[in-house]
């Protein structure tokens, strides 16, 4: 039951809980010309894949001939999704594999890349990563890096790339769950065997770029330009990833 509060009127109104979508890819464009640039901030979904398919094949559209992937804040989201965005660019080889701890050499699980005929593993990429860029996408990063596939730019991951499931409790009388409890159950591990995962005692986590960046302060962003791209536009890690890929071709 709502009121309006224009009229005083009294309506009764029916609410149906639905999914509501949200989109993984942000923004996808032309960044210069020859060069794709999709930002993939939002976390990995059940429609992430989908729309990386869409955004690449706009791209291609328009001329790209290499790419750009900013992967910069995202959290993570789907292992399944993740390893579907990687398996794009690798025709075959160990994605990722799980294991419950450092010490225990029996592994719960490995996803390696399946051969596709619309595999892209020919295109010049540079994939961007900040300290924010966490769990499916260090996977990506990571895995990325281990093949060759990719240059990485940018900062050193968050290392929070963990399995975990929730386990039942308690049930009410009509036998639904009523409380939950939420355990990491295995440890993710690149293809060269690095885990992923930042521990209290950890000297090494996350995926560490193969040029690092550092933030830069909002004051001195308009002070700086890279040669043979101009203005930083106020994202000097994306101007220095259009020089790499210019430098390449």
């Amino acid at each position: 039951m709502i009121e309006r509060a224009a009229t005083g009127h009294l309506e009764s109104l029916e609410i149906r809980r639905g999914r509501v979508a949200q989109p993984s890819i942000p923004d996808a464009y032309i960044l210069r010309p020859g060069v794709g640039y999709i930002e993939l901030s939002e976390g990995f979904n059940y429609t992430t894949a989908a729309e990386f398919d869409t955004a690449m094949r706009e791209l291609k559209r328009q001329g790209m001939r290499a790419l750009i992937l900013d992967l910069r804040d995202n959290p993570g989201g789907l292992l399944t999704a993740a390893t579907d965005v990687c398996d794009k660019f690798l025709a075959a080889g160990k994605i990722v594999s799980t294991r419950p701890d450092h010490k225990t050499p029996l592994a719960g699980e490995t996803i390696s890349a399946k051969a596709d005929p619309n595999d892209v593993t020919d295109l010049p990429m540079v994939v961007l990563v900040n300290r924010r860029s966490g769990s499916g996408s260090e996977i990506v990063t990571g895995a990325l890096q281990d093949h060759h596939r990719a240059l990485i730019l940018g900062e050193r991951t968050a290392g929070i790339a963990s399995v975990q499931m929730l386990f039942p409790l308690g049930q009410d009388k009509a036998g639904r769950h009523t409380a939950y409890l939420k355990m990491t159950t295995y440890l993710c591990y690149l293809p060269l065997g690095n885990c992923l995962q930042r521990e209290e005692s950890s000297q090494d986590w996350g995926v560490t770029p193969d040029v690092t960046i550092e933030p830069m302060p909002v004051e001195a962003r308009s002070n700086v330009a890279v040669p043979g791209v101009g203005s930083t536009a106020d994202d000097f890690p994306t101007a220095a990833a259009l020089l790499v890929l210019q430098l390449q071709r």
